[in-house]
């Protein structure tokens, strides 16, 4: 439910964490997912749930009073598992069971224009699915939407893609100086790593933090790198 406050802006009564990289989208009217995923072909860890958010903005020149928008599901999401988790305004769902489309509808949303009001010009909603179980290595979900501004063709926003993988190693490649002579502390030990962020180190020495070491003497150093999983 939402109430409307002394500024005519509608607040949730309850609220759901999100947070996101703020990117310079050449149309402010994009889709993000959740994990992005690793290297080009965003791999993504099988069984673990894709956060979705639509951002939209009206860039016309008056007020939008309705803003439908329609998501076809990629085969490989189980439609059953949608979950709303956000918008920016009160919003109306519904679920196609025959074309597994999702529809949200934001009626009488009174959106401004970005040239008369540009923060409240914004608007966008954050959902939850679930990949189907035991798909196979590789298996790439893709995911885009439609949005309407009232009776305007529809803007089609960028392709979310995630491909799926049942296990991802954490890759180092470390670079190491050893000390110059003998009982100096010049040595050094960098780790290139990748992985699912964020990435924690713990050395055996407890006094060392981090991916990259300077100032050290001959020895041996143990650390275990742990991903964001």
């Amino acid at each position: 439910t939402y109430t409307l406050d002394a500024n005519d802006t509608w607040i949730p009564s309850q609220s759901q964490p999100f947070a996101s990289i703020i990117d310079c989208a050449y149309d402010p009217n994009d889709k993000l997912v959740e994990p992005a995923g690793l290297l080009d072909p965003h791999y993504t860890l099988a069984g673990v749930p894709l956060y979705y958010t639509v951002r939209f903005q009206n860039t016309g020149t008056d007020t939008a009073f309705n803003v439908p928008i329609t998501d076809v599901l990629d085969p490989l999401l189980a439609a059953s598992s949608f979950e709303l988790l956000g918008a920016s305004h009160p919003v109306e769902t519904s679920r196609g069971e025959a074309d597994r489309t999702l529809r949200f509808h934001f009626p009488h949303i009174l959106l401004p224009d970005s040239t008369t009001n540009e923060p409240l010009s914004h608007g966008f909603v954050h959902f939850k699915m679930q990949p189907l179980a035991d798909l196979p290595d590789g298996s790439r979900i893709e995911n885009e939407a439609n949005i309407f501004f009232d009776f305007n063709p529809p803007i089609l926003t960028n392709t979310t893609w995630n491909t799926l993988l049942s296990s991802i190693t954490i890759a180092v490649a470390p670079t190491v100086v050893a000390p110059r002579c003998f009982g100096e502390q010049t040595g050094s030990s960098a780790l290139g790593t990748a992985g699912i962020p964020p990435l924690t180190y713990a050395w055996s020495d407890t006094t060392l933090q981090g991916a990259s070491l300077s100032d050290l003497p001959a020895g041996d150093y143990v650390v275990t790198i742990t991903d964001g999983l």
